[in-house]
């Protein structure tokens, strides 16, 4: 009895070690065929995290000048990054990424004079109003570069004439922003 007992834990710690394997098998093909794809769509929705645009300014007349600012934390090929207006993409042939660089702001006063209501001519007095400008400084022309965060884009486009009411996307991936034009 005692041989035929060691044989029997023999064969079942075999059979154990034979189930053991097979199951940690079974574990690393799970590991590879869903875990992995699944860091690897994490990684693809955590760098979409980091990518955040701003149309800042669109400019109308004889096509338009659509300003959009990186203010993600990721840097974007340009030539990912495509337009639409009112819902309809912009065929990639109708729009140019004319450059980088950032808007400049200044503030001034400006004198107003107030007239006499019965007298259009006369003046009875005068107000100071504080005015803000801002003006569109291009550091980078060439045709070939990356958009950093921070960094303003100037896309010009000669697609149509948008005008009052339309709506300008700027759109990369699954991240966009839409400017309605006043």
């Amino acid at each position: 009895m005692g041989v035929s007992l060691v044989a029997a834990v023999a064969i079942l710690s075999i059979v154990g070690l034979v189930a053991f394997n097979s199951l940690f098998i079974q574990m690393n093909n799970y590991a590879e065929k869903v875990i992995v794809p699944m860091e690897e769509k994490s990684r693809i929705l955590e760098e979409q995290m980091k990518v955040d645009l701003e149309i800042v300014n669109v400019t109308i007349g004889g096509g338009a000048s659509i300003y959009a600012e990186n203010t993600g934390s990721a840097t974007i090929n340009p030539q990912d990054v495509f337009l639409s207006v009112n819902g309809a993409f912009v065929p990639e042939a109708s729009y140019t990424f004319a450059g980088l660089g950032y808007f400049t702001k200044s503030t001034g006063s400006q004198t107003v004079d107030v007239y006499n209501s019965s007298n259009s001519s006369q003046v009875i007095g005068f107000f100071n109003q504080n005015v803000t400008t801002s003006q569109f400084v291009e550091t980078n022309s060439s045709d070939q570069f990356y958009w950093t965060p921070s960094e303003v884009i100037l896309i010009k486009t000669s697609y149509g004439s948008p005008g009052s009411g339309d709506r300008v996307r700027v759109i990369y991936g699954e991240t966009f922003d839409e400017y309605r034009i006043e």
